[in-house]
């Protein structure tokens, strides 16, 4: 079975985005393909998530530059002749021609389309996004839009199982797995000031730094 290996990061500063929606396509993927997973410094939390759908976890230890991460990562865990997925902003461009000189073929997930990309694919889920956007090598595949969406097992079927609206008084806020500026409690602050009564659904990621402030706010707040 052919290996693949994933690269990304998570953690309170960052959020855990990159990891989730890598392990999204893992969970697509997993039946076909050896999953493996490379990762700096992650939380035991985030550790026993990966650990729950990949073949192996690889942590590695932050280096000092970013040249010395790549070199780092094909001597110690590619051939040659692997399938790398990078999804965070730090993999730039000479990230990415090491690991092609190396071999190997390389996918992006990106959405800021911010340097020049040499990989094989890049893809990026957001609405709205062409690709004139990027700069690419002529052999850099796209594929653009919502029908792309790495999106969990859970999320798809509930896709699949209706399209009927509900209206009630009910608001749910789910920013992320870190929300390291603690956006929840600003926007839950916005809807007291408006009195938009009901009763909300928080979802806090294992990343999020500020659960004791929301739940002292849930404990004075005239919000359910």
């Amino acid at each position: 079975m052919k290996k693949i290996y994933f690269r990304a990061d998570g953690n309170s500063q960052i959020g855990l985005g990159h990891v989730i929606r890598s392990l999204a396509l893992v969970e697509m993927l997993q039946e076909e393909f050896e999953c493996h997973f490379i990762i700096c410094d992650p939380t035991p939390n985030l550790t026993k998530q990966i650990a729950a759908v990949c073949n192996g976890i690889h942590q590695l230890t932050t280096s000092k530059t970013m040249e010395a991460e790549v070199n780092k990562i094909i001597h110690q865990y590619l051939v040659g002749n692997e399938l790398i997925i990078l999804d965070g902003y730090h993999f730039k461009t000479s990230y990415q021609q090491a690991l092609k000189n190396h071999g190997c073929k390389v996918i992006c997930i990106d959405d800021i389309y911010a340097y020049h990309f040499v990989a094989d694919a890049v893809i990026n889920h957001a609405g709205g996004i062409r690709q004139e956007m990027y700069s690419a090598e002529p052999y850099t595949q796209f594929y653009l839009g919502f029908k792309y969406a790495l999106l969990r097992p859970p999320f798809l079927k509930a896709a699949q199982d209706s399209n009927e609206t509900m209206l009630s008084n009910n608001v749910f806020i789910c920013l992320g797995g870190a929300d390291p500026n603690n956006d929840t409690l600003k926007i839950l602050k916005q809807c007291e000031a408006k009195s938009l009564l009901g009763t909300y659904y928080i979802v806090l990621g294992s990343a999020n730094l500020h659960q004791e402030t929301l739940y002292a706010y849930q404990k004075r707040s005239i919000l359910n």
